[in-house]
């Protein structure tokens, strides 16, 4: 019996306590979930890329141009919140690595960058242009099916949310135009 009794206080003397969670600060409060929806959607709509021969015939130009469009139905693209405003940025490379280019590819100081409107609505487009130069040539033995990847990014550096982050690229493929 009086083993009985002291469990029963035991247990009431528990129960009367606070419980140490209700207690505990809030460290991590849980963040607000935005639906899909209710987000901007940033996606090349119509691209133009091309490779030609610089006048001197040793190195290539690549000249982008694109058109971007937010697709979200419902949320505006506030593209002020990407760093340094570059809602775009293209690039080069090549399929089989650079041991096959006949010079090292010297990379600019920073891959081209386009900026736009502060803002694009649902369904407002922008369009964009850049260009890189002194792209080298394929080696003479380079495989036959080399070739040059260019590509361009929306929202690089992801300074906006969006509802899809897998559809800011788009990306050809070309062979050398240059005569050998």
């Amino acid at each position: 019996m009086a083993l009985r009794h002291a469990l029963a206080l035991t247990l009431c003397a528990a129960l009367a306590a606070p419980a140490l969670a209700q207690n505990a600060p809030i460290t991590n409060p849980p963040s607000v979930i935005t639906p899909p929806a209710a987000l901007p959607d940033l996606v090349i709509v119509k691209h133009t890329f091309t490779l030609t021969c610089a006048p001197d015939k040793k190195t290539l130009i690549a000249t982008y141009s694109a058109t971007i469009v937010n697709k979200g139905p419902k949320a505006n693209a506030n593209l002020s919140n990407i760093p340094f405003n570059q809602i775009a940025l293209a690039n080069w490379g090549n399929t089989i690595g650079p041991d096959f280019l006949e010079t090292p590819p010297v990379p600019p100081l920073a891959p081209p960058t386009a900026s736009g409107p502060a803002v694009l609505k649902p369904g407002q487009t922008a369009a964009v242009s850049m260009t890189i130069k002194n792209i080298p040539h394929h080696k003479k033995n380079a495989y036959s099916y080399a070739q040059y990847a260019l590509w361009v990014r929306v929202d690089p550096n992801q300074g906006v949310p969006e509802s899809n982050e897998e559809n800011n690229l788009t990306r050809e493929f070309f062979k050398d135009p240059c005569p050998k």
